[in-house]
């Protein structure tokens, strides 16, 4: 839409200079070669000639206003193209911005399932479920029974390793072989 704006303002400022050039040239037959004789023909506004066929002094070729005017287009179709393209630049950052907000926050809903699920668990089943991290190539450390940041980051490890949904440890639980029902 703006490309079609831009393109016809570039015009009516071109028809407008042509419409000067044509008053200006036809002034000028008319103080070379004055009116043109009955029964001739008048030059087209902005030919080269006057009636009497010489050069009118002052008269322009009609082609020059259409090159100007197809410059004039070629330029404000490019600056268009321009803006459009810095438009959707804009708009694919702000949908990186939007997804990598969404992912945080899917992430961090995530992590909260996450906990409140290791939170039901008792001392026994959190060495069970680190020792099989450890095992799984996940390290958490010694084994101790205390649900800390290393055993969540283990939980982690393993759900992205064996491409598990983030919530879901009953899965999980079953790649690593452990019953906590």
């Amino acid at each position: 839409m703006l490309r079609v704006t831009m393109i016809g303002v570039a015009l009516a400022v071109g028809l407008t200079a042509c419409g000067n050039r044509d008053r200006n040239a036809a002034s000028t037959d008319t103080a070379v070669g004055g009116m043109a004789a009955p029964g001739t023909t008048r030059a087209a506004p902005g030919s080269t000639s006057d009636t009497m066929g010489a050069m009118a002094p002052g008269a322009t070729d009609t082609s020059s206003a259409a090159g100007a005017l197809d410059t004039m287009a070629h330029r404000a179709g490019a600056a268009a193209d321009t803006l459009a393209n810095k438009a959707g630049e804009v708009a694919n950052k702000a949908k990186a911005a939007v997804g990598a907000g969404a992912a945080a926050a899917g992430s961090a809903a995530s992590a909260t399932a996450i906990r409140t699920q290791l939170a039901a668990l008792s001392s026994d089943q959190v060495k069970q479920l680190q020792t099989a991290l450890n095992n799984d190539g996940c390290d958490v450390g010694t084994p101790d029974g205390q649900m800390g940041r290393h055993t969540r980051d283990g939980v982690q490890c393993s759900l992205k390793k064996h491409g598990i949904g983030s919530a879901n440890l009953d899965s999980l639980y079953s790649v690593l072989n452990l019953s906590f029902k």
